[in-house]
């Protein structure tokens, strides 16, 4: 007989003993409920971190469960049996070992980028305009395995079209729109992704980035006519044309 249930046997099994035993367990998830992801990120105060992206969504996984366990408490005097024939003491409630399920992965993304331009959306031919975007370093916090998580998105590559031919990959540019009409100017933009456990002092840097597409930017060329006292912008080229506001015969 194996010496755990020598003891088992030689010994009345109570309450209390069944208390003392489940003092000295560690409840741990089974693995196949252990949330992973597919890229190893970091060990981080006995949690396995992982990561992924799936289209703009950034995940982040935890592959251990917290567990909280209520042991006995030593100093509490041990229960003294009432005498025969007397009524029975009531016993205080036994409180047994419990886990806690917590959040073992959370979904975050980067906030979508816009575009500005100076002086204006509305220009006149052969006008230089500034073209920049309001993509920043910013946090998202999050609650992951029962700590705060905080999720850094910092941009590290930028992409442009204006629509009439250029390209860039800086961070704002000037570009001059000679020809008449409307360019859509068009910003994709990439952030790198951080994580750090509240708890813990230190960022961890990830290999993933998220592209973030900005909503098209449309950029009218043209003049500026006063149509019987009315102000009015053409964007059209009169000689293509004809008939548009601003190109009829007698026209200012």
């Amino acid at each position: 007989m194996p010496a755990s249930a020598k003891f088992f046997a030689s010994k009345p099994f109570s309450f209390l003993s069944a208390l003392t035993v489940a003092s000295v367990l560690v409840c741990a998830p089974s693995p196949a409920s252990a949330a992973t992801c597919s890229n190893q990120t970091a060990k981080v105060r006995s949690i396995n971190l992982s990561s992924q992206v799936v289209g703009e969504q950034f995940r982040l996984c935890a592959d251990w469960l917290r567990t909280t366990v209520f042991k006995a408490n030593p100093s509490s005097p041990t229960p003294v049996k009432a005498p025969i024939g007397s009524p029975k003491s009531r016993q205080p409630p036994v409180s047994k070992p419990r886990s806690i399920p917590l959040n073992r992965s959370v979904l975050a993304t980067a906030d979508r980028p816009s575009i500005r331009a100076l002086p204006d959306h509305q220009i006149m031919p052969d006008t230089d305009v500034l073209l920049f975007t309001d993509a920043t370093r910013h946090t998202v916090l999050r609650k992951l395995l029962g700590y705060d998580t905080l999720i850094r998105f910092t941009p590290v590559g930028f992409r442009w079209t204006t629509g009439d031919g250029g390209l860039s990959n800086r961070s704002r540019l000037s570009h001059r729109f000679s020809r008449l009409g409307t360019s859509f100017v068009r910003l994709s933009v990439d952030y790198s992704i951080e994580v750090r456990l509240v708890a813990s002092p230190k960022w961890i840097k990830t290999p993933l980035r998220i592209k973030k597409v900005a909503e098209p930017l449309a950029i009218r060329v043209g003049e500026r006519r006063v149509i019987q006292g009315i102000p009015v912008f053409v964007i059209a080229n009169c000689l293509a044309r004809p008939s548009a506001i601003g190109c009829q015969p007698g026209g200012p």
